[in-house]
C-alpha cells in the first residue's frame, strides 16, 4: 500500500460511523449524503455498490471500523495502522482527481458516473 497522501488526513478525517449498523440501506443513505456533500456520486453499478456496502458492514463488525473491502491484504488488525484504509480512505481524493473514481469504484465524479451508467445500460441491453 502506498503511503497516505497526507499523513494528518489519516488521523483528522472522519470515517463512516457504521459500527453496529447492519442495514445496507441505512449505510447507503449515510454514505450517499457524505458523497453528495463532496460533489461525488456512488457507483451506478448496483452489484458493486451492494458488495462494497456489505463489505464495509462486515469489516465494521470484525475490525471496529468500516475498512475498505477493496484492500483486504492491507488490514493489519491494528486500529492506528488500519485507519488510513477506513472508508472513506485517505486515497479517495487523489484517486478521484486522477481517475474519476476511487480504487473500489465506489465513489466517482459525475463524468465517471455518466460514462459507467451508459456502459451498464449498453451491457444490460444485450
Amino acid at each position: 500500500m502506498d503511503s497516505p497522501p497526507n499523513a494528518s488526513a489519516s488521523t483528522d478525517r472522519q470515517i463512516f460511523p457504521i459500527t453496529g449498523t447492519t442495514s445496507p440501506d441505512a449505510v447507503k443513505e449515510m454514505i450517499s449524503f457524505w458523497a453528495d456533500s463532496k460533489g461525488l456520486r456512488l457507483t451506478p453499478d448496483d452489484k458493486r455498490l451492494n458488495a462494497i456496502v456489505r463489505g464495509l458492514i462486515r469489516h465494521a463488525a470484525q475490525h471496529g471500523a468500516p475498512l475498505c473491502p477493496c484492500m483486504p491484504r492491507e488490514i493489519t488488525g491494528d486500529p492506528a495502522r488500519d485507519r488510513p484504509i477506513a472508508c472513506p480512505c485517505v486515497f479517495v481524493d487523489n484517486d478521484i482527481a486522477v481517475d474519476g473514481a476511487c480504487k473500489c469504484k465506489f465513489f466517482v465524479n459525475q463524468e465517471y458516473y455518466d460514462s459507467a451508467a451508459k456502459a451498464l445500460e449498453a451491457m444490460n441491453a444485450l
